[in-house]
């Protein structure tokens, strides 16, 4: 429990987090990092494979 102040005087915002709510957040986290990793991984693959076009500019 994390009890905080509010703008509003007298009175106190408290927030409450269970253990399952950590482990859900965690693994949200889990999945963002690993379709963040897999969109980079393709991103980097289509860099690689595209033909570099090289053109002068005067």
């Amino acid at each position: 429990m994390k009890r905080s102040p509010t703008e509003i005087p007298g009175e106190t915002f408290i927030l409450c987090r269970s253990h399952d709510r950590g482990e859900k957040e965690r693994a949200m986290r889990e999945v963002f990092s690993k379709r963040m990793e897999e969109g980079l991984a393709k991103l980097a693959a289509r860099c690689e494979n595209r033909p570099v076009w090289h053109q002068k500019y005067e």
